[in-house]
């Protein structure tokens, strides 16, 4: 039997093989696909889509490929259209190659500094970040921050909840934004 640390490591180890390509791209050559992705609205769609394909909690759509678009057409193209107008795709992939020669890769790196500031997490049960990559985020979000007054643990979602889960999301920000 596998231990649930060796479990943990093996999962890990399977997204970031699986799923972590665009993260290498984004670090080492921004540019080249930044200024692709600028040219072409159609190329950036389909690097987005991607995403939203794996990064989703919509289980009936990946297995059925029912549509070929994981959530509603409308905030897709809105994310494209905000990314393509404004010219921002090279600039949104800077933050992957700033925090590249960090210790640990971009989200990660910041887990050394705890924060004193009242926050609150969400954890989205399909987020690949919050369930690959940092294992337990609960733990990590207790060891993160000193003042953590809400951690939510959401029945759905995954790393785009304003998409996917807007009403929950919404409430959890109402929740603790009223106790502050």
């Amino acid at each position: 039997p596998v231990s649930a640390g060796s479990s943990q490591l093996l999962a890990t180890a399977r997204y970031l093989w699986e799923e972590s390509g665009y993260i290498h791209i984004h670090a080492t050559k921004p540019h080249s696909l930044g200024h692709a992705l600028t040219d072409s609205p159609i190329g950036l769609a389909a690097w987005l889509v991607e995403k939203y394909w794996g990064w989703t909690d919509n289980p009936a759509a990946r297995q059925q490929r029912s549509s070929p678009f994981p959530l509603p057409l409308d905030p897709i193209l809105t994310n494209v259209m905000v990314y393509w107008i404004t010219g921002t795709a090279a600039t949104s992939m800077r933050f992957f190659r700033e925090t590249w020669d960090q210790p640990l890769i971009s989200a990660q790196a910041a887990c050394g500094v705890v924060e004193d500031v009242p926050a609150a997490v969400a954890v989205f049960p399909q987020d690949p970040a919050a369930q690959k990559v940092w294992g337990n985020p609960v733990r990590g979000a207790k060891n993160k921050f000193r003042d953590l007054r809400q951690i939510t643990t959401m029945s759905a979602g995954g790393h785009f909840p304003s998409i996917e889960q807007p009403k929950l999301l919404h409430q959890d920000i109402v929740s603790f934004v009223s106790k502050l």
